[in-house]
């Protein structure tokens, strides 16, 4: 990407990012308002239709092949992609809760626990977890973007790595819950129980993942 074209395209990506962000949050808003009508705390889960449960992961699906077009379409190389990808997510993520602090006055702060996704099962972890993993994917991604470079092999595979620690992580309670309850566990669990262990390997591998080549002593 040429140096004159960066203006713009930052520019569309972070439009794009926040007003994507704003139509999640008033979509949970909706949701809230029937299922938790009143009710600040998302915990205990309230039963959901199936339904609705199979339209909320078709929703889902489609946020990221938006997500996934929008960065195609915004790109001028295939290089590119992943990375626009990865900051029109953070901008997303973020944006999201802060649009919904604005609406509903909820998360109360970054140790409230929310539902992440529903892909393959439910993601559940306190706020600052997603909100976490995005900024370090804005950071991660104006860097390279800005500097036109790419992942190395081994930066690669680390991010991929993080990923899916970080993606175990987000899916220990659901998976304790499914083991030791049942799928009617969910309608007794309160929040709590998050492993800041294996979220903070990911983290970490995370962030090493980003770091600029020679910093790895690739060559």
């Amino acid at each position: 990407m040429k140096r004159d074209e960066l203006p713009r395209v930052f520019l569309s990506i972070i439009i794009t990012g926040i007003a994507f962000g704003f139509i999640e949050a008033v979509c949970v808003v909706y949701l809230r308002e029937l299922f938790y009508p009143g009710i600040h705390s998302l915990f205990p889960l309230k039963p959901m239709s199936p339904h609705i449960y199979r339209t909320e992961i078709y929703r889902e699906i489609a946020t990221i092949v938006f997500l996934s077009g929008a960065s195609f379409a915004i790109s001028r190389r295939l290089r590119e992609v992943p990375f626009i990808f990865i900051l029109l997510f953070g901008l997303w993520d973020i944006s999201y809760y802060l649009f919904l602090k604005l609406l509903i006055n909820w998360p109360s702060g970054l140790l409230e626990y929310d539902i992440l996704f529903l892909i393959p099962i439910p993601w559940i972890a306190p706020v600052y977890a997603p909100v976490t993993v995005s900024s370090i994917f804005i950071i991660g991604a104006i860097f390279y973007l800005y500097k036109g470079l790419a992942f190395s092999s081994l930066q690669l595979y680390l991010f991929l790595v993080s990923a899916f620690i970080l993606l175990l992580s987000f899916i220990f309670i659901p998976l304790k819950i499914l083991l030791t309850s049942g799928i009617h566990g969910f309608s007794s669990y309160a929040g709590g129980g998050f492993n800041p262990l294996i979220f903070s390997i990911g983290i970490i591998l995370l962030i090493i993942s980003f770091l600029p080549s020679e910093k790895l002593h690739i060559y």
